[in-house]
């Protein structure tokens, strides 16, 4: 059975259980937890859109699918894997990846079988005699 630790507050005498691994006296109310310049994460200036954010909008130009939502989420997160660093950075590249497939479904050219390039070639035969 592990103890429970409890730590007597010197100036209002209130108990209470500090986190594990801190040196804490005092309890909350008595004396709040620092706030740190260093503990926010520092605002990223806007740069303008990155190479992903580019070549997502191009492609989604290309086949003209930029106002659906599916495109519009693809080019959000485009934009979040170009502005994220580290782990967030390869999560927003991964959920990118994924979402592809989806923003441009239906959107390749049908796949030609050799009967239809026959019967191409047989038309133009026709046309040019």
């Amino acid at each position: 059975m592990v103890a429970d630790l409890r730590v007597r507050c010197p100036d209002c005498k209130r108990q209470f259980r500090p986190r594990k691994g801190t040196r804490r006296r005092y309890c909350e109310d008595c004396r709040p937890p620092r706030l740190r310049p260093d503990d926010e994460p520092a605002p990223v200036p806007d740069q303008g859109p990155g190479p992903i954010e580019d070549a997502c909008r191009a492609e989604l130009e290309r086949v003209d699918r930029l106002t659906t939502l599916e495109g519009a989420a693809l080019l959000a997160l485009a934009r979040d894997a170009d502005r994220l660093q580290g782990s967030a950075r390869a999560s927003a590249i991964r959920e990118l990846v994924k979402l592809k497939p989806v923003a441009f479904e239906g959107t390749a050219a049908p796949q030609r079988d050799r009967l239809d390039d026959l019967a191409q070639r047989r038309r133009e035969r026709r046309a040019s005699a």
